[in-house]
C-alpha cells in the first residue's frame, strides 16, 4: 500500500507534500486539495496506523516519523523537481525535522514550507500532557481540541480502532524537543496560527524565525482545526505567498 496518497498529479503543477495532525489521516487535506486544485499536486503521507494503514503499527518516535516521511518522499522522487511542504501541528514539527535531513543530505531543499497550528520544536507543549490518562480522560481532552465531532469520540467501537494510534502521535508531541539549530534552514517558512489557538502562544509562534532563514506570519480568527474548517483561508495565503 501506498505511503503518500496523490489528490491530484498533474505533470506541469509543483508538488505540495502535506504532513497530517497527530492521528490525522491524509483525508484531512481532501478540503484543501480541492482548493487549490489547479495550483499544486497535493499529496499527503500516509503513516502507518492512519488512512489505508490503520491496521498497521504506529510509529512511536519523531525519528521513526522522519525516516518514514524521507523514504516516502524519495521514493516518489520529489528531490527532483520543485516541490513545496506543509505541516500542521504535530506535522509542523515533523516537517521541520524532515527538512533539517534534508539538508544534512545535500538534497534540494522546498521552496516554501507552510506550517500550521504549531508552536516551534523548541518549545515543549503547554497543554497537559496525555500520558498517564486513561482512555476516557484522553478522549476528553480530544473533546476539548474541537476536531472531532463527539458524536465519533463517544463511539467505542471506532475508538478502539482509532485510539492507539492517536495516542501514540500525541505521546511523541507530548516529549519532543529539538533546540534551534546554530543556522537558521535556507527555506521560507509561512507561519499560519489561530488567534483562538489555546494550546499556542503568539510569544512561541515568533520563535519558528530561529529555524527558518525567513518568515512570513498569519494570524487567523480561528482556533486549531482551522485546517478542516476553513480550508479557503489557507489556501488564500498559500497564493499570495506564491513566487514571493
Amino acid at each position: 500500500m501506498s505511503n503518500i496518497v496523490h489528490f491530484s498529479n498533474t505533470s506541469e503543477l509543483d508538488s505540495l507534500y502535506c504532513f497530517p495532525f497527530a492521528g490525522g489521516a491524509p483525508s484531512v487535506y481532501f478540503p484543501l486539495s480541492e482548493s487549490l486544485n489547479g495550483i499544486f499536486n497535493i499529496s499527503a503521507i500516509n503513516f502507518p496506523g492512519k488512512g489505508v494503514l490503520i491496521g498497521e503499527p504506529s510509529l512511536k518516535s519523531m525519528d521513526q516519523l522522519v525516516e518514514y516521511a524521507f523514504s516516502a518522499l524519495e521514493y516518489d522522487r520529489a528531490f527532483d523537481k520543485p516541490y513545496y511542504i506543509m505541516g500542521y501541528s504535530l506535522g509542523s514539527k515533523v516537517a521541520t525535522m524532515l527538512i533539517e535531513k534534508i539538508a544534512k543530505q545535500g538534497l534540494p531543499l522546498p521552496r516554501k514550507v507552510y506550517l500550521c497550528a504549531s508552536e516551534p520544536p523548541n518549545c515543549k507543549t503547554s497543554r497537559k500532557p496525555s500520558k498517564g490518562m486513561s482512555d476516557d480522560e484522553f478522549i476528553e481532552l480530544l473533546k476539548s481540541m474541537n476536531g472531532t465531532s463527539n458524536d465519533i469520540l463517544d463511539n467505542k467501537e471506532l475508538m478502539d480502532i482509532y485510539l492507539p494510534s492517536i495516542r501514540a502521535d500525541f505521546n511523541i508531541s507530548d516529549s519532543f524537543y529539538k533546540d534551534a539549530p546554530d543556522r537558521p534552514f535556507c527555506v521560507e517558512a509561512v507561519i499560519i496560527y489561530g488567534n483562538y489557538d489555546h494550546f499556542l502562544s503568539s510569544e512561541n509562534i515568533e520563535l519558528w524565525s530561529k529555524f527558518y532563514n525567513k518568515t512570513s506570519f498569519f494570524d487567523l480568527e480561528e482556533g486549531h482545526f482551522f485546517l478542516t474548517e476553513r480550508p479557503s483561508l489557507i489556501k488564500e495565503i498559500i497564493i499570495s505567498s506564491i513566487d514571493k
